[in-house]
């Protein structure tokens, strides 16, 4: 007998431990931005990104690296997939002043990567065709596509048709980047 109230009471809590567990991932949820894309009053990988410019017009490309660094923290920690793609982009443009750009691709297409992951899991439209204009510019045109093939389907849900016109339109736009 007292086997079996030592067997429900280690399913009671772990029921409860479950329940709780899945609470505050609900909660987290819902504390999460609802639009990566939504206007924030605040960014504060921006003004690391800005600095990182500057830095690199005086083609101080250590300096750029620290700026990059600290806006890439902040990029990963808002996660929103513009802050991603910024900071990608940033990348590049290090890669690009320092002499070897295809060396700065894969962190790129990583965070492009996770920008899209973000984009396709908050159902953003421009998120997913951004990120295919990103994988476009580093001449991955299979991933490209991809991103498309998820614009497309959230752009099925969306009201109107102006969402499906500006898949096509970008659809159209990197089919002219890929040449013959």
């Amino acid at each position: 007998m007292k086997s079996m109230t030592t067997n429900w009471r280690s399913t009671l809590i772990l029921i409860a431990t479950g329940m709780l567990f899945l609470l505050l991932a609900i909660a987290e949820v819902m504390a999460a931005p609802a639009e990566a894309g939504a206007a924030d009053a605040v960014a504060p990988w921006a003004s690391r990104v800005r600095a990182m410019d500057e830095a690199l017009a005086r083609k101080d490309v250590r300096a750029a690296r620290y700026e990059w660094q600290g806006a890439y923290g902040a990029a990963l920690g808002s996660r929103r997939w513009d802050a991603l793609v910024e900071v990608g982009d940033a990348w590049l443009r290090i890669g690009r002043v320092a002499g070897d750009r295809k060396a700065a691709e894969p962190m790129a297409r990583r965070l492009y990567l996770a920008a899209f992951f973000l984009a396709r899991q908050q159902g953003s439209l421009d998120g997913a065709l951004v990120t295919a204009e990103a994988f476009a510019r580093l001449g991955d045109q299979e991933v490209a596509r991809a991103c498309l093939g998820t614009a497309e389907r959230i752009a099925a849900r969306a009201p109107g048709a102006r969402a499906a016109d500006r898949v096509i339109e970008v659809r159209n736009r990197l089919t002219l980047l890929e040449g013959p």
